[in-house]
């Protein structure tokens, strides 16, 4: 399915934008994250980099009605002192534009610190 005329508009003004943090002091839990873009986006990349340890990532996304599944091949990733480019997920989603929440969940921490992680949206 091709793009209409507003959308490929949207993508020349707004191109691909990153959701970018660091989390100093890495703990088991999880981390909410709001998607606020000006229409509907997919995750197209995932970077991770600890400057110390390792833990393991879970991606998730919210869908229709509040709840939250992982995104399909953004799951269980083991993030380490090596900045690590994910692939795009297989599961073609697309986000609701506002308020939308991604959550990074993290897991087995082994002497973690400065985990730096960056969220690539394309709009669609």
């Amino acid at each position: 399915m091709g793009k209409n005329a507003t959308q490929r508009a949207i993508e020349r003004i707004y191109g691909p934008t990153d959701i970018n943090t660091i989390i100093l002091a890495p703990a088991a839990q999880a981390y909410a994250l709001e998607i606020y873009m000006p229409s509907n986006c997919k995750i197209t990349q995932l970077a991770t980099i600890l400057t110390a340890g390792t833990c393991t990532l879970n991606l998730q996304r919210q869908v229709l009605g509040g709840g939250l599944v992982s995104v399909t091949g953004l799951s269980a990733i083991a993030v380490t002192t090596v900045k690590q480019l994910s692939a795009p997920p297989t599961d073609g989603t697309e986000y609701q534009t506002t308020g939308t929440i991604i959550q990074v969940t993290l897991s087995a921490i082994a002497a973690a610190a400065g985990l730096s992680i960056a969220i690539t949206l394309q709009p669609i």
